[in-house]
């Protein structure tokens, strides 16, 4: 359904001292990087997306190029005629300014065991968006994740048990595939911003009112648990969790310098699985075998959704035992890790 806000008197600046939401764009993704490429852009119709969409369009302008601009959207069918109606106000938008329009429509949705329905519709998604990416020879695909979305992925993680790593939050941008990158141009703004935003250019959008619902842990942390500790603490509970984030970061890049000699001893030549020889590894602090296991494990492309900071610390102690200790872990997504009397850690 399409919103009533109340209008903003007054723009403020944002927390990180850009003055503008274009300029934050401008600052993110420069026109040089993006200016002469087809882009995808993944798009809900909601406030965040269609604000991007915008800004995008605004920037571009300065180039004398226009190449393809790429709107791709997913149509669950979840919220029946809801989800048609976004559908056609994402079209109608490519209509109004002349873009490409992909859309992805389920004809039916299973989800697979163990799986949560986030997860599962985020697979399809991103699919979803690889594909399109590969039909235009995108070299960027944009995604409208905000500062509040950083803040509650945070949050969440915290939840969970995370490791440091996972601390970081949502990365600014990331490969997609060899071809493409994923950026997030707008991770630094606040959505009370771009709502701001929308409403100076007189920008309808839709919302989605599943978000409302408390089913995902996600909703539960943005409607309930971030206002609730925001109220009782009389702070902004959502800055906190973003300057934790940036924190995490900073320890995170030096945690990156010094690990990356130790990859060496992590063999991942074999694609199900990853060899460690432990014994050079036991003359070094917990915190940077950790790193170079997580960095090992991202190499291998594995997940990391159901990882927690049990399993990472766990798996360290099973690399930082004295030979001949054995032992195992058991991991998600049916993953064990076992080592062997001569020091060896096989994770398959």
């Amino acid at each position: 359904m399409l919103p009533n806000p109340q209008t903003s008197e007054n723009q403020q600046p944002s927390e990180n001292g850009t003055s503008s939401p274009l300029e934050a764009v401008r600052r993110a993704f420069p026109l040089e990087r993006w200016g002469e490429h087809p882009l995808v852009l993944g798009i809900s119709g909601g406030p965040d997306s269609v604000a991007l969409l915008r800004l995008l369009l605004e920037h571009r302008s300065q180039s004398d190029r226009c190449p393809p601009l790429i709107l791709a959207h997913c149509n669950y069918g979840l919220r029946g005629e809801e989800s048609e109606q976004d559908e056609q106000f994402v079209s109608d938008l490519a209509r109004r300014f002349e873009v490409v329009c992909r859309v992805w429509r389920a004809e039916k949705l299973e989800k697979p065991g163990g799986s949560g329905w986030e997860a599962y519709l985020r697979d399809i998604r991103y699919d979803f968006f690889k594909q399109v990416s590969r039909d235009f020879g995108a070299r960027y695909l944009a995604l409208a994740h905000t500062a509040d979305d950083q803040a509650e992925t945070v949050t969440m993680r915290l939840l969970r048990g995370s490791s440091l790593a996972g601390l970081r939050g949502i990365p600014s941008q990331r490969p997609l595939t060899k071809e493409t990158t994923l950026i997030r141009p707008i991770l630094t703004l606040r959505r009370q911003m771009l709502r701001e935003y929308l409403l100076r250019i007189d920008q309808p959008f839709r919302i989605d009112s599943s978000n409302e619902s408390d089913q995902f842990l996600r909703n539960r942390i943005r409607n309930q648990l971030l206002p609730l500790l925001s109220s009782a603490y009389g702070t902004d509970f959502s800055e906190r969790m973003l300057s934790l984030a940036e924190e995490a970061a900073e320890v995170e890049a030096l945690l990156d310098e010094g690990s990356s000699r130790l990859l060496a001893h992590f063999d991942s030549h074999q694609p199900d699985c990853l060899r460690i020889a432990t014994t050079p590894l036991a003359a070094h602090p917990p915190a940077l075998v950790r790193h170079a296991l997580v960095k090992a494990w991202r190499d291998r492309g594995w997940s990391e959704r159901d990882l927690t900071s049990r399993h990472w610390h766990a798996l360290t102690e099973l690399l930082l035992r004295p030979v001949p200790e054995t032992g195992s872990v058991n991991l998600p997504e049916s993953r064990v890790a076992r080592r062997t009397s001569d020091g060896t850690v096989l994770v398959r």
